[in-house]
């Protein structure tokens, strides 16, 4: 294996890697996409939280300057 990835030029651990996200066939793995739903959902998560505190100051700002 380490003679392989040396004739490609990567190091051995990539190669472990791309078996945990690619199948044979070259589709990912269920893992993989669980993996990647799982980012993309984090990040909405924390836009989301963001938005939230966004619109709660806000909220107050206009409850505070209201006649």
């Amino acid at each position: 294996m380490k003679e392989f990835c040396e004739e490609l030029g990567i190091h051995h651990s990539m190669i472990y890697r791309w078996r945990r996200i690619y199948a044979e066939n070259g589709e990912k793995t269920k893992v993989a996409e669980q993996q990647e739903q799982l980012r993309k959902l984090q990040l909405e998560l924390a836009e989301l939280k963001m938005e939230n505190e966004m619109l709660k100051k806000a909220a107050a700002y206009f409850a505070k300057h209201q006649k």
